[in-house]
């Protein structure tokens, strides 16, 4: 992983220091984010978008994690998400793929909520294995929400905060609410993040190392 990530990065040119001595360092505190909202006047911002990936030390990543291990973590996520219903800004419902309809499966699809089923790239990756045991989402409105957390997916945690307009901030502070509250819930039970000290948080793909947020407008 080391020389494979550093080709990719190009953090090893000549005369740098080196990155195997490197620390990541995530920062979720909203005092840093930009204060002003976008496009106050939505003539150009119609959506904002902010996810994080986040994976459980102790259990292996999608690709070859079993499946008692996988509905052994969505028995903690819904224990961690009953945590979370005395915050109005987070409370939501749980919901598991095998206990949806048709209906609300095809629903959550077209309005861009839930994730796809498997294709035969995943599947052959091995993340679609027991296609859909221990798969759900946990959502804070059904009817429109505004926080999306994707279970046993392509990672363990997939947490989504989304906004109409260029309300940034907003976004930003909500999605670091939750992730603090699941953190606290999880560590509660024993249960940490998955870390390395210079690749920060880890997940099943490369492209989710460091801070594992991407943000989009």
């Amino acid at each position: 992983m080391v020389p494979r990530r550093s080709n990719v990065t190009n953090v090893t040119p000549r005369g740098r220091p080196n990155p195997l001595l490197r620390r990541q360092v995530t920062n979720l505190n909203p005092n840093y984010v930009l204060q002003q909202q976008l496009d106050p006047e939505g003539r150009y911002v119609l959506h904002s978008r902010m996810r994080v990936a986040r994976s459980i030390k102790g259990f292996r990543f999608s690709p070859v994690i079993s499946r008692e291990d996988r509905r052994k973590l969505e028995e903690v996520f819904r224990e961690c998400f009953a945590d979370l219903q005395d915050d109005p800004e987070i409370a939501g419902e749980y919901l598991r793929l095998m206990d949806m309809s048709n209906e609300q499966h095809a629903d959550l699809i077209k309005r861009h909520i839930l994730f796809h089923d498997p294709d035969e790239y995943s599947l052959s990756a091995g993340i679609g294995r027991d296609w859909p045991d221990a798969r759900g989402i946990y959502l804070n409105s059904v009817k429109d929400p505004s926080l999306i957390v994707w279970v046993n997916f392509e990672d363990h945690l997939r947490v989504i905060s989304t906004s109409k307009g260029g309300d940034l901030l907003g976004v930003f502070t909500r999605l670091t609410r939750i992730l603090s509250a699941l953190d606290l819930s999880l560590r509660n039970r024993g249960y940490y993040y998955a870390m390395h000290p210079r690749l920060g948080f880890l997940n099943a793909s490369p492209e989710n190392l460091g801070t594992a947020l991407r943000a989009s407008v």
